[in-house]
């Protein structure tokens, strides 16, 4: 079954059910989106235990948090966040992708701790070090 995407942007996103996917970088204490989308803080120990560094494209699943208001919480990590490429961005979308599986609902939220992202044209994204948002 091949997956169809409905793509929107926006600065908030209200929760509810599906799949939360989060950007880390290795230095970052939190990753994008946390705040919202684990109140509970579980996505520390879940690091801890699995040993999660947020090195380039490895990603932490957390299933069925307690105390969030998705049913599951992906962190993607970006690496070291510096100098990000537009390929880079590419394979991050890549990897994201592949760990939908079978969620109906997806919500990313691309603006990392020390990453600034902004859409240019074309809808393509490039890290920016202003204060642009999307």
């Amino acid at each position: 079954m091949s997956l169809k995407f409905e793509i929107g942007f926006s600065k908030s996103a209200r929760l509810s059910g599906g799949l939360a996917i989060l950007l880390k970088t290795l230095d970052g204490k939190e990753a994008a989106g946390a705040a919202e989308a684990d109140p509970d803080a579980i996505i520390a120990k879940a690091a801890r235990i699995a040993k999660f560094k947020a090195k380039s494209l490895r990603a932490l699943d957390i299933v069925a948090p307690q105390g969030a208001p998705v049913d599951r919480i992906l962190v993607l990590g970006i690496g070291d966040g510096v100098d990000l490429t537009a390929h880079d961005w590419l394979k991050a979308g890549g990897a994201a992708a592949s760990k939908i599986r079978g969620a109906e609902k997806v919500v990313i939220f691309l603006d990392a701790p020390g990453i600034e992202v902004s859409r240019q044209g074309g809808g393509r994204f490039c890290p920016r070090h202003g204060n642009e948002r999307l």
